[in-house]
């Protein structure tokens, strides 16, 4: 049990130290076991009547998992507490398991083996027997809520006997998860460039003729002003107007001619980033091929995410600056 212990120690501390996807759940919800009338907790000679056969009551559990990309994994700790069909008889389990998980959008499937200790009580507070076995479990879950999953856990118990063999005993698990996840970084936008607006330059003033006043009988000649030659307007500077960013698809392969997928790359290089592909479930296939062009264009492949769960565009692409 300590050894078991030490070693998941050792494996969290190398793996949070690599890893920088990590989620913790905390589980609560309806617990059931069956006992084999092999399993002899609270026996304690051989061909000793068993004293019940059936507990149910409360389950706790808690785990920390470390993530690369859809698989996770990481030490599971479980509490159960149970009344049996006897009523002055109470059980507990406390288990310490190792759990692998593959997620796989809002569905994740775990595998989790351990080591359990069995105690046996009467009246709630009188221990009679404590026996230590070994725990495999199966956990299928699903989000309903942000933060939330709903979950079923078939479960086996191998438990000693008297008779130096192990007994199989069946147990489920069913109830909710609170999920907790580091902050996520927020994607840093690209600010495109505003249309400036050409300058409007004034029309050149008409020049006023001041008026001759003849006076009779003396004849004036009439002067003629020399015109007044006025400098040309200058020809307004015509603006280039930026193109605008396209994203477009070949059936499901990326158009390479999209202006998006280069102002993307741009950025990219300006500062260590990421690059965030979002897209709806039905949109996978073209999530890849950006990713592809993405990464035959110069960029790593450890700063480029795909993530499903969009709802209104097909496909997002944001650059996020790495911390």
């Amino acid at each position: 049990m300590k050894k078991l212990i030490f070693l998941l120690t050792i494996v969290s501390i190398l793996v949070s130290n690599s890893l920088y996807a990590w989620e913790a759940t905390f589980d609560a919800g309806y617990y059931g076991r069956l006992f084999d009338q092999k399993d002899q907790l609270g026996a304690t000679r051989p061909k000793q009547d068993i004293k019940f056969n059936f507990t149910n009551g409360l389950a706790l559990n808690g785990n920390i998992l470390f993530g690369v990309k859809s698989f996770s994994f990481g030490p599971e700790l479980s509490l159960n507490y149970g009344l049996t069909n006897t009523e002055s008889l109470q059980t507990q389990a406390i288990s310490l398991s190792l759990m692998s998980q593959y997620n796989h959008g809002s569905l994740n499937f775990g595998l989790k083996t351990g080591v359990t200790t069995n105690i046996l009580t009467q009246d709630y507070m009188d221990k009679l027997d404590a026996d230590t076995g070994f725990i495999f479990g199966f956990k299928a879950s699903a989000d309903i809520f942000e933060g939330q999953r709903f979950f079923f856990e078939p479960q086996l118990f191998l438990s000693p006997t008297t008779e130096l063999s192990f007994a199989p005993s069946f147990a489920f698990v069913i109830g909710i998860q609170k999920i907790i996840k580091p902050e996520t970084v927020k994607p840093v936008a690209i600010v495109l460039p505003k249309e400036e607006t050409p300058v409007k330059l004034a029309e050149p003033a008409t020049p006023v003729q001041e008026p001759v006043i003849l006076l009779e009988p003396v004849v004036v000649k009439q002067k003629i002003p020399e015109p007044v030659v006025l400098p040309e307007a200058p020809t307004p500077t015509q603006i280039e107007k930026p193109k605008p960013l396209t994203l477009n698809f070949i059936g499901n392969e990326v158009d390479p001619a999209s202006t998006l997928l280069g102002a993307v790359i741009k950025a990219y290089n300006k500062s260590p980033s990421i690059i965030l592909i979002l897209h709806k479930k039905e949109s996978k296939n073209r999530a890849n091929s950006v990713a592809t062009y993405f990464k035959k264009n110069g960029v790593n492949t450890g700063d480029i995410q795909i993530k499903a769960g969009l709802k209104d565009n097909s496909i997002k692409i944001s650059v996020v600056n790495k911390k």
